[in-house]
């Protein structure tokens, strides 16, 4: 028979398992995000302060676009082109949980920003947006992937989803158009609109750094087994940690951190240009 003493302690530690077990639910339980649940900002926006996305000459990034990845068990495949898309289906929305954080096209996800995830047009690329129940249309850009829900096509930045009225249902039926570049050009001059400049930039896509530690960008791959391959392969090579960061649809190899510029881009002459890797590319976080 157990003591009473020894039941008595049992039973705290019962008391204090179930109490650890709780807690806020906007907490993450580990992984990359800090959040578990994803929120809209607290932040009043202006929304007719903020303009659409203004559709511009841009190259497809090199790290974003995989033939194919998977994600929660399923393939997706990137498409060749952007031209010629649209389809009607539900558009939902992201915000806090994923500020800041990196998109599939290397720039920080901005949800003050008009843009959008899609699961299979090539980015960066832009489309136009319109609610179909209210006929209210945006712009956006398409930098991310998502939703990875079978029955939404979209996912909006949180202004994005403002302008159209969705945020309160959480989702929307739209209609999404891709945007050809050229076209849109021809458009805007029959206006006597500014012509988009062209813009020829190298890439990767360069970002705004969202932190203070250096770290070199090695690769951003769509294979959960690549990303940690190349992990092994560069890590014997250096002192430096090698770190797998998932993000949506793509697995980020990056290492570091460095103590300056100077020592990431030496590192990357010198040891990653032996590995032919030299294509890597400083962040901050």
């Amino acid at each position: 028979m157990m003591s009473k003493a020894i039941k008595t302690l049992f039973i705290v530690f019962c008391v204090v398992l179930l109490a650890s077990c709780g807690g806020n639910s906007n907490k993450s339980s580990g992984g990359r995000y800090k959040q578990a649940q994803d929120t809209a900002p607290k932040k009043k926006v202006n929304l007719a302060k903020v303009p659409c996305a203004k559709p511009k000459h841009e190259n497809y990034s090199r790290y974003g676009n995989p033939p194919s990845y998977v994600v929660f068990g399923k393939t997706y495949h990137v498409w060749d082109t952007h031209l010629g898309y649209e389809e009607e289906g539900l558009a939902s929305w992201y915000g806090t949980k994923f500020q800041g954080y990196s998109t599939s096209s290397g720039e920080p996800y901005d949800m003050y920003q008009m843009t959008a995830a899609h699961k299979h047009l090539p980015v960066p690329s832009y489309a136009k947006v319109t609610n179909l129940k209210n006929k209210k249309s945006v712009i956006v850009k398409v930098n991310d992937r998502g939703p990875f829900h079978s029955d939404r096509i979209i996912d909006l930045s949180y202004v994005a989803a403002a302008k159209l009225d969705i945020l309160s249902t959480g989702t929307g039926h739209v209609r999404v158009e891709s945007i050809d570049v050229k076209e849109y050009n021809k458009r805007d001059r029959k206006r006597g609109e500014p012509e988009a400049v062209p813009e020829a930039a190298p890439e990767p896509v360069p970002y705004t750094p969202i932190g203070d530690e250096i770290y070199l960008q090695i690769a951003a791959l769509g294979s959960f087994d690549g990303a940690h391959d190349l992990a092994n392969k560069v890590e014997p090579f250096s002192d430096k940690q090698v770190h797998v960061y998932e993000q949506g649809d793509l697995f980020r190899v990056q290492i570091g951190p460095f103590n300056n510029e100077f020592d990431a881009n030496n590192f990357k002459e010198s040891t990653l240009a032996q590995l032919n890797l030299n294509q890597a590319f400083l962040v901050r976080r």
